[in-house]
């Protein structure tokens, strides 16, 4: 396969991993994971010196922002790597009863799902339906906006109260980090680019162009990967946790979503008593989780990233690990990382206490209020 620019980059770079680790512990209870969409499309941003800008319908056929053939694979890979580790939890074949597959309302999301879905169970015995058929239907829900606020920085009058923060916040990095930056790339692309949604979008262009498999214009060199990568985490970690509050309004639902279900295996009153949690998300949906558990660096995840929840029981206490699988930046194992709010090992309790959660009722009344 093709190697882009991307992973030559980061096969030197320095994460947040700790080391990896192979099938879970016979201690495990119950497996909550959040993945990233796979490789997909460009958002709809050209430039005037973007060679590709006539050649969209040609090179990504399934529209902007869609999951590309690239991505179907990556996600593909993913379920099998996860079929690995939790091969225990998961069962040989489907039930709703023992897992739940989710996503946000997008397409590429919902694809996402359905493709981990199908890699984690092939049809067998009496769910083939058709002869030589590797394919059955398996339940994705959504979640509704209800769990992931991915829609927090997309629509303006969804919490006004992030937006307004958000605003200010976006300001400042633009006039204190970004200047040096835009006359340069202005003049290469051939577009006045004058704030942070500008430089992201021209990162968006190129990263998923080269993930993709297409030859980047020579100017880029220059800046791609490792400049725009730093700037457009800059960008993204601002976004989701410019200030405590921010951090609050883009993860308190899906700490709250996981805590319940934490608390609900533990009492026993998880109906019906599943093993596996599966929520397809986006880079916020990851970086949110990453920075509410404290990691404060500035950190990414790539395509297909999947970052997952783990609950044992341990001589009679229950004990919380976080696993990481990042497939392009660090290669197909999972890696336990660490809670820094935490004390190892991360009893339960000690993990409630270090996240910050709200309901969909409670985030509601967040964004309304005046101060």
């Amino acid at each position: 396969e093709k190697v882009g620019k991307w992973l030559l980059v980061f096969l030197g770079v320095k994460t947040l991993h700790g080391m990896p680790v192979r099938q879970a512990e016979p201690t495990i209870k119950l497996a909550i994971g959040v993945f990233r969409h796979g490789i997909r499309s460009p958002y709809p941003f050209s430039y005037p010196n973007d060679p590709y800008k006539d050649q969209y319908d040609k090179y990504f056929p399934e529209g902007p922002a869609q999951l590309t053939k690239a991505g179907k694979n990556l996600m593909h890979k993913v379920g099998l790597h996860f079929r690995d580790r939790y091969h225990n939890l998961l069962g040989e074949s489907f039930t709703g009863d023992n897992i739940y597959f989710q996503s946000t309302y997008m397409d590429r999301t919902m694809m996402s799902a359905q493709i981990f879905a199908q890699s984690l169970y092939p049809p067998k015995d009496c769910q083939v339906w058709r002869e030589k058929e590797s394919w059955h239907p398996i339940p994705v829900w959504t979640d509704y906006g209800r769990v992931d606020k991915v829609a927090l920085y997309l629509e303006a009058l969804l919490c006004p109260k992030y937006t307004r923060i958000a605003e200010d916040v976006m300001k400042k990095l633009s006039q204190n980090e970004l200047q040096e930056i835009y006359e340069p790339l202005s003049r290469c692309t051939g577009r006045t680019l004058n704030c942070t949604d500008h430089i992201f979008y021209i990162w968006d262009n190129l990263l998923y162009q080269d993930l993709n498999g297409l030859p980047l214009p020579n100017w880029a060199n220059d800046f791609y990967p490792m400049k725009l990568r730093k700037i457009n985490n800059r960008i993204l970690n601002n976004w989701v946790n410019g200030t405590p509050e921010m951090l609050v309004f883009s993860s308190g639902t899906l700490f709250h979503y996981i805590k319940s279900l934490l608390i609900d295996k533990v009492n026993n009153t998880l109906r019906p008593d599943r093993k596996v949690f599966l929520h397809g998300g986006h880079d916020t949906t990851l970086v949110a989780l990453l920075a509410g558990i404290g990691n404060t660096e500035e950190i990414e995840s790539s395509p297909g990233a999947t970052m997952v929840f783990e609950l044992h029981e341990v001589q009679g206490q229950h004990i919380v690990k976080v696993l990481y699988l990042d497939i392009i930046l660090t290669g197909p194992d999972f890696h336990e990382i660490s809670i820094p709010k935490c004390k190892y090992p991360c009893t339960l309790d000690s993990f409630l206490n270090t996240i910050q959660s709200v309901d969909n009722k409670q985030w509601k009344r967040m964004c309304i209020e005046s101060n």
